[in-house]
């Protein structure tokens, strides 16, 4: 039996119409991904719900969707919470987002939360509070997206640095989406 205390007071605030409580003791927090080849597969490549973790050295090629995916997604199945703690490292992207498979999370790498009233085509940043963080993405390779390379909402404590980005389109997005 395991019993989970909150204080409702001190809970993200996000307009869910739902409370909201997660444990990260059951989310696989702590955990590598390294030196895996991942190719050609119809979705996201790697998709973490999960905390204090690293992906280094990967290599993802041909995946139709994005190559590494980090964040919850509370609708329309409130599945997991946000991701703190990570560190994405000389990973090698190439072929990648060749079809526009979940736009909110619109890069090669993406960092996003996905509302309950949104589902998987609509993204309302100001219903999301921006609680992934402590993220690091260095040293990483992406060539030849169908999107933007890295994409980034719903994160404080962001680090992006050194990485080298070839053949991405421009602006995935709607002008909705878009600052310009």
């Amino acid at each position: 039996v395991y019993e989970i205390g909150f204080n409702p007071t001190e809970l993200p605030q996000l307009d869910l119409g739902v409370d909201l409580a997660t444990c990260t003791d059951f989310l696989s927090s702590g955990f590598e991904i390294s030196d895996c080849t991942i190719r050609d597969n119809r979705a996201r490549a790697i998709f973490i719900k999960a905390a204090n973790g690293v992906i280094k050295r990967n290599r993802i090629t041909g995946s139709t969707g994005q190559a590494i995916v980090v964040g919850p997604e509370f609708g329309p199945f409130y599945e997991a919470s946000f991701v703190e703690t990570l560190l994405i490292e000389d990973n090698r992207i190439t072929d990648v987002g060749r079809t526009r498979f979940n736009a909110p999370q619109g890069g090669a790498i993406s960092i996003f939360a996905i509302g309950p009233s949104s589902g998987a085509s609509v993204f309302n940043l100001n219903t999301i509070a921006r609680d992934n963080g402590h993220i690091q993405i260095l040293r990483n390779v992406i060539d030849r997206a169908g999107q933007c390379g890295i994409f980034a909402a719903a994160v404080h404590d962001l680090t992006i640095a050194e990485n080298r980005l070839v053949g991405l389109q421009r602006n995935p997005f709607p002008p909705a989406w878009s600052n310009g």
